[in-house]
């Protein structure tokens, strides 16, 4: 591996990681947590950029684009004995009320994570 590419994967991988944290990925972030030069993380978010990793979302702010397969259909069934029945594209759940209430604490708490990381965000921005 040359070293354009790992100073490549370096970049990417801190993107990534702040783009998680707080939903975005400021320039000078960038240059103070992988200590790589100015200039060499300028030349490695334009090759990223170019192909379509990451966006930039304002001046000397970057977000990593996640690419997925396209969604699947998704439906949660609750039946009169207390069993849900999620489906998703061609697989069936079939769950217990304890197990359809842990699923929904679940998702309950990434909501709240959604929201903070959100907040942090926008707090980020302000300041």
């Amino acid at each position: 591996m040359n070293a354009a590419t790992s100073t490549l994967e370096v970049v990417l991988n801190c993107i990534k990681e702040l783009t998680a944290t707080t939903g975005m990925a400021p320039r000078n972030d960038i240059i103070r947590l992988t200590a790589l030069s100015p200039n060499t993380i300028k030349e490695r978010l334009d090759e990223l950029i170019e192909s379509g990793q990451i966006k930039r979302r304002e001046r000397g702010v970057y977000q990593y684009v996640s690419t997925f397969p396209a969604a699947r259909p998704i439906s949660r069934t609750a039946l009169a004995d207390g069993t849900t029945v999620i489906e998703v594209g061609d697989t069936v759940l079939h769950l217990t009320p304890q197990e359809d209430r842990a699923m929904g604490g679940m998702y309950g708490g990434a909501l709240v994570v959604d929201a903070l990381v959100s907040a942090i965000g926008q707090m980020k921005r302000a300041l």
